[in-house]
């Protein structure tokens, strides 16, 4: 068993045990803890942390952000809405906040607990040729860390086996086969011009030209025309199975919708 800690959290000291009260929240992070999973806590005061939780420090120097201290605070200091400054997600709860003057960066809890990677240097050299900015190669935390991450382009969840890489230019976290892909794309959407990959905060206006969607970190974009494609349409092609018969196609065409179709296959 473990010797019990201190932490900044809670005056007295925090034992190692069983979880056995069902809805109460971790006083770090807030999320929910599982019943019978192995936290820090304080039966007298019912202050619990994560495991994970109990590691993080009131002050710490972070790889993502090494020239100035970032301080952990219960909630954001700013009036508006804060976004991580890595993986451009919505602060709700816990924060590691920069104080420097004018700096604000700010990291949510999962990325702060991302390591730097020690392997795989041969990959993000490989890599980095696909992507503008400098790609750094970070490690998931033990398993201790319950923290889901989600590749910025896809949406998809980051399963323990993959990589993450992060980029601070764009402000996201691309898994390794999104990392792969190129930056510019041909579509029959938009036959005529290159497709270009952009961070949303750079495209105005941020509006799926096909299904009219918003919302995105990362679109496809002409820069010729200010054609939008989100990475959802970006996947569409036009369909090989075609409808059965031109009469079917024109019954469906005149009784739903006044402009053409096009048959499509998700790829």
């Amino acid at each position: 068993m473990e010797n019990p800690v201190h932490h900044f959290r809670h005056p007295h000291p925090l034992s190692l045990r069983k979880f056995n009260q069902p809805g109460r929240k971790c006083h770090m992070c807030q999320r929910q803890l599982d019943l019978d999973a192995t936290v820090y806590g304080c039966e007298r005061c019912s202050f619990f942390l994560h495991r994970a939780c109990a590691k993080f420090q009131q002050q710490i120097i972070h790889p993502f952000h090494p020239h100035h201290t970032l301080a952990y605070l219960d909630e954001s200091p700013y009036d508006n809405e804060t976004y991580c400054s890595v993986c451009s997600e919505k602060i709700k709860h816990a924060i590691y906040h920069c104080e420097e003057t004018n700096c604000q960066f700010d990291l949510d809890l999962g990325c702060a607990a991302l390591t730097p990677s020690k392997k795989y240097a041969d990959r993000v050299a490989e890599l980095q040729g696909n992507h503008q900015h400098a790609l750094i190669l970070r490690d998931k935390p033990n398993e201790f860390y319950d923290f889901y991450y989600f590749c910025s382009r896809c949406y998809e969840l980051i399963v323990d086996d993959k990589l993450i890489f992060a980029c601070l230019e764009c402000k996201c976290l691309l898994d390794e086969s999104c990392a792969a892909q190129g930056r510019e794309i041909k579509h029959p959407f938009h036959p005529d011009h290159p497709l270009k990959l952009q961070p949303v905060n750079s495209v105005s206006p941020a509006k799926c030209s096909v299904c009219a969607s918003t919302g995105f970190l990362f679109v496809f974009q002409c820069s010729l025309c200010d054609f939008v494609l989100d990475l959802d349409c970006s996947k569409l092609k036009p369909a090989t199975n075609k409808i059965d018969s031109d009469e079917e196609i024109i019954k469906i065409q005149f009784v739903s919708h006044p402009h053409p179709f096009t048959s499509l296959d998700s790829v």
